[in-house]
């Protein structure tokens, strides 16, 4: 199949797992985490992110430049509803990536303890990954997280971590990770940096793309981010 033959040609083993992996990172990018806190009622937050899985390519070891650009919304002061759009797939594969979600703030926070925050979304791939037949293809992921963040300074910037994963409904297949990341809040600004681990229970000895993995497993993720909150207090 087509989709097969350009990740071959990309250098990815097509084990199911890494596969799967290789063609949600390629495609629809990694974006920051998406649930970490609310950002309050009737509030709207836009956000951009860059970066990926580390690979050696084009001369050495550096992330891939995916991109996603996004839309949080308030939908009360727990919840928030999200939608965004991966500029990177369209351009490097030529494959519409959308995504649309929702988070909830599950444990307030209290002292040591963190508040905790799930998040559902559904990444949608639309599109073909190379010439040649099938003539278009539709595939749908959903992505899972739970992120415990805490909060520190006058500005309340955040340290946050937790597991996250991406599902495949058919075959039904699910690839865990885990995420730790930094947001600096300046204002309506933010600032975010996450280094995640990918698939950290498959190896990724050749011939997959050489990922920078722990072990000798998985992939090494490093992504980078802002925002600007469009409303309520500063």
């Amino acid at each position: 199949m087509a989709r097969k033959e350009e990740l071959r040609s990309c250098g990815v083993r097509l084990r199911p797992a890494l596969s799967l992996l290789a063609l949600v990172s390629f495609t629809s990018g990694c974006a920051l985490s998406r649930g970490v806190r609310p950002v309050g009622e009737k509030n709207v937050a836009i956000d951009a992110s860059l970066g990926g899985p580390v690979a050696d390519y084009m001369g050495g070891m550096k992330p891939f430049p995916l991109s996603t650009v996004g839309l949080t919304y308030g939908l009360t002061d727990k919840t928030n509803i999200h939608g965004g759009f991966h500029p990177s797939s369209l351009a490097m594969f030529g494959l519409v990536g959308l995504e649309l979600g929702a988070s909830h703030l599950v444990v307030e926070p209290d002292g040591a303890i963190p508040a905790v925050m799930v998040d559902g979304t559904i990444i949608t791939l639309a599109g073909n990954l190379a010439e040649g037949p099938p003539d278009g293809g539709f595939r749908a992921f959903l992505e899972t997280s739970v992120m415990a963040s805490w909060a520190y300074g006058k500005r309340e910037h955040l340290i946050y971590t937790g597991p996250e994963f991406i599902t495949q409904p058919s075959p039904l297949m699910s690839i865990p990770g885990w995420t730790v990341g930094h947001r600096f809040n300046a204002g309506r600004w933010g600032i975010g940096a996450e280094l995640g681990w990918l698939a950290p229970f498959w190896d990724n000895l050749p011939p997959v793309v050489e990922y920078a993995g722990i072990g000798g497993r998985g992939a090494v993720s490093i992504n980078l981010g802002v925002s600007v909150k469009l409303g309520g207090e500063q």
